[in-house]
């Protein structure tokens, strides 16, 4: 029972025992990006952090979604969140895009409508790892890691003090200006702008002084 750090740590554990699992994730982010039984832990010595230092699949024989954990979220914590969920909505769905862009700040305090989109997000990475689980690069990679090869290191460089999401979305920007990708840099920029999510690194030192 918790977000993601918690939920990839009890995976490890039921991996290691060989024990059934079941999962109860707590915030946006662990609810949206939970399918597909990734186990990922991290590293943290004295020098430096290693990001997804184990790396193993266990699926859960259940997830348990349930909407009041949502409410006890700070606004905050469901900003993090939707940068998983505008990744999908940036690379895989027009509609989920559309969505979000015309919500706005809805899905801070109507939960439904949150969960809507949490579902959404959740279902289009299932259909992602049903084709291509291995994430090749001819298949579901682009979508399920998108900005995140630019994340993993950044999230390493500042030894994993930036949330996961934030990273994301900082991620996806550095991604879609490498790849001169104008027209989703344009849309990129503007729904991380309509929910206040950082898209450089000094929009969220910003955030948190």
């Amino acid at each position: 029972i918790g977000g993601g750090l918690i939920l990839n740590v009890g995976a490890y554990l039921a991996e290691k025992f060989a024990s059934n699992l079941i999962l109860f994730p707590t915030t946006t982010l662990s609810m949206a990006d939970g399918s597909g039984g990734k186990v990922r832990i991290n590293l943290i010595t004295d020098k430096r952090a290693y990001k997804h230092y184990y790396k193993s699949f266990y699926e859960p024989d259940v997830i348990f979604v349930d909407k009041r954990f949502l409410n006890s979220l700070p606004k905050l914590q469901i900003k993090i969140g939707l940068s998983e969920i505008i990744k999908h909505s940036l690379f895989q769905s027009p509609r989920l895009y559309k969505f979000l862009l015309e919500e706005g700040e809805n899905l801070f305090s109507d939960k439904q409508k949150l969960l809507k989109a949490i579902f959404w997000a959740a279902e289009l990475k299932s259909v992602c790892l049903e084709i291509d689980v291995e994430e090749n690069d001819n298949g579901s990679r682009r979508i399920l890691r998108g900005g995140h090869n630019f994340s993993d290191r950044l999230e390493e460089d500042l030894m994993l003090k930036i949330p996961h999401g934030f990273a994301v979305s900082i991620g996806i920007i550095k991604q879609l200006e490498n790849e001169k990708n104008l027209d989703l840099l344009t849309k990129a920029k503007k729904i991380f702008d309509v929910f206040g999510i950082p898209k450089t690194v000094e929009e969220f030192k910003k955030m948190i002084a």
